[in-house]
């Protein structure tokens, strides 16, 4: 094996056509991955980054076989997207043996990176986050720290997942939509263009629910306008309409494999309507052909309507033993222990 090490932006943006082939030959490729977001999110949101990459390549016999997809953040070893992302993972050819490759990259990352310790959040379970782990425990003078972070509910398309819909709800949501065409002129669109109605719908109607909503913050806004310009085949668009205007819509993404269900919203007064449930339902409908719908992060109660299947996300934590890091674990360590007492009621 060879390494690399991509140290600023203008190194990265020659890895596109790499970058993209490798991530489509992982176990479990995610929108999330793909080149296009990695560059929005640097020119849009963290620009501070573009001169602290830390990007490990690794070649056998000169193909490239995985990314470590790494900046490093005041001395902390972080993914690069640490934010605007629902997953985070490191990237290794489904045809290479991960336990070997992952041991040998982190010597690597020991010996020619000088950092304090590896902060690493929104890690699936089913990544290789146990190897990681596991490795990273072998090593002396080294504190490493798992932290459950969400759950993110998940239906695979199959008959036997069918028979595990909560129909009475599902009946329930079907009732109101009878009810909403016989008084009005109800009209959905699944998988729609976002024109600029659409996109200030979404916005505004996301700002009114959540005082902390992205669409406050510039850069961000900034980031999904390009992502929806130079990912145009992985978006997914919906709206409901009632009597020509839009009263909820879904703001998400798609891939070969599967549905992202990233950002839904409606308009409050119509909640007693479940439009945004009729919305929804809808658009499972009509992407059943697809292996998955993601649900993403979170365990509102709904989800589970749909299916009873979760995934893990989890936050990953590595200090080398030393008086300055140990003040960083005694901060996770602190945050972990007001969490439980939170979840205890203590």
């Amino acid at each position: 094996m060879e390494f690399k090490i991509i140290n600023n932006y203008d190194e990265l943006c020659l890895l596109k056509r790499e970058w993209d082939n490798l991530v489509n030959n992982i176990d479990n490729p995610q929108v999330f991955y793909k080149f296009s977001w990695i560059k929005a999110y640097l020119d849009k949101v963290d620009f501070k980054l573009k001169n602290n990459l830390k990007v490990i390549l690794v070649y056998a016999k000169k193909e490239l076989i995985a990314i470590f997809p790494f900046a490093l953040d005041d001395k902390i070893l972080r993914f690069i997207t640490n934010k605007t992302v629902d997953y985070n993972n490191i990237y290794i050819r489904n045809d290479i043996n991960k336990y070997n490759l992952i041991e040998k990259t982190i010597e690597y990352i020991y010996k020619e990176i000088n950092f304090d310790g590896i902060e690493l959040n929104n890690i699936s379970g089913e990544s290789e986050l146990y190897i990681f782990i596991d490795i990273l425990r072998n090593k002396e003078n080294q504190k490493v720290i798992l932290e459950d972070s969400v759950m993110a509910p998940t239906l695979i398309n199959s008959e036997n997942s069918k028979k595990k819909f909560r129909k009475k709800q599902l009946k329930d949501i079907d009732r109101r939509k009878r009810k909403l065409e016989k008084e009005n002129n109800l009209s959905i669109e699944i998988g729609c263009d976002i024109d600029s109605i659409l996109w200030d719908f979404i916005c505004e109607n996301h700002k009114k629910k959540w005082d902390n909503s992205v669409f406050n913050i510039k850069e961000y806004v900034d980031f999904y306008k390009e992502i929806i310009c130079v990912m145009k085949d992985n978006i997914e668009a919906s709206k409901l309409m009632i009597n020509g205007k839009i009263v909820a819509a879904h703001f998400g993404f798609k891939d070969e494999r599967k549905i992202y269900y990233y950002i839904p919203t409606y308009k409050e007064e119509f909640s007693s309507n479940a439009v945004g449930y009729i919305l929804l339902k809808e658009i499972i409908d009509t992407y059943s052909d697809k292996d998955e719908f993601d649900f993403l992060r979170g365990n509102e109660l709904y989800k589970f309507n749909w299916t009873d299947n979760v995934k893990m996300n989890f936050n990953l934590y590595s200090y080398k033993l030393n008086i300055k890091n140990l003040i960083n674990y005694q901060k996770v360590y602190l945050k972990k222990s007001k969490f439980l007492r939170r979840i205890l009621n203590k």
